[in-house]
């Protein structure tokens, strides 16, 4: 039997390191609920929010995201305001990239059980 998980467990967000072409090596954890929600708050902060469209406001959360993503180097908002568009069009690329795949691999990891469940379940009641 397994042992159950603790909260210390399931709230671990471990930082890996990512390569982000033209830019450098990165540690970054994968963002939270919290900081989705702090992103997109801090981004209705800017004076223009009502005026944008809604892929101009996505893209004005996710570089309030980047910052709070990134373990180190440690970035600001304002260090992003700085960058190039290439550069910052690499962070967001390669950190976007990186978590789909964990999230698709979670995804895959759960079909692969559902679909050996219903076999067993098929196999016990042909």
């Amino acid at each position: 039997m397994e042992d159950k998980i603790t909260i210390e467990q399931l709230l671990l967000n471990e930082a890996v390191e990512l390569n982000i072409p033209s830019v450098g090596i990165f540690k970054i954890r994968e963002p939270t609920r919290g900081d989705n929600l702090k992103s997109r708050t801090e981004a209705s902060k800017i004076s223009n929010w009502n005026t944008m469209t809604q892929d101009e406001k996505n893209e004005e959360a996710v570089l309030h995201l980047i910052p709070m993503i990134i373990v180190e180097p440690k970035i600001t908002y304002e260090d992003l305001n700085k960058l190039s568009q290439s550069k910052i069009a690499s962070l967001v690329d390669v950190i976007s990239g990186f978590i789909y795949n964990r999230i698709k691999k979670l995804s895959d990891e759960r079909q692969e059980l559902m679909t050996n469940f219903l076999q067993v379940k098929k196999e016990k009641n042909p």
